[in-house]
């Protein structure tokens, strides 16, 4: 039995993601396997523990200082339209740097296009043949399964 698959199930059914069947499908593997019924109570009793948690509250001479340092002094918002009229300002240093590096990329572009250097490779020739999937169940304590599997070619 693979339960890898109902344990999914279980984190959609949390979210209200399944169909009739898929549910019923889950109901019927929990009364056959312990192990997700393990997994399930487990899922519950952490959810409960997260939404039973009360945020932690920030003093607010801290939260001012955020406030100032990421949209400003005076602590409020500055108008999203601010950006698109120009009055937006961008630091001196961080506008050169990104001015530096695209003028960079843009002239080792242009050598290679004229050496006529191309660092792009077929898809295929980078995957060696088939293409792969990888699928990785993660649960709140460690993985519970990942296996790589070459996807069927449908040519």
């Amino acid at each position: 039995m693979d339960c890898t698959y109902f344990q999914e199930l279980l984190s959609a059914m949390k979210d209200g993601e399944l169909t009739k069947d898929e549910e019923l499908r889950l109901v019927e593997h929990l009364r056959a396997c312990d192990a997700c019924r393990r997994f399930a109570t487990e899922l519950a009793d952490t959810s409960k523990l997260l939404t039973s948690l009360e945020p932690d509250k920030i003093p607010p001479e801290i939260e001012h200082r955020i406030l100032d340092v990421t949209v400003g002094s005076g602590g409020g918002a500055k108008d999203q339209s601010d950006f698109w009229r120009g009055s937006y300002t961008v630091p001196k240093k961080l506008a050169w740097a990104v001015a530096a590096v695209l003028a960079l990329l843009i002239v080792n572009s242009g050598v290679q296009f004229i050496r006529g250097e191309s660092t792009s490779q077929p898809t295929e020739a980078i995957r060696g043949g088939a293409p792969t999937v990888q699928h990785i169940v993660l649960t709140d304590r460690d993985v519970v399964a990942s296996y790589t599997r070459v996807a069927e070619d449908k040519h």
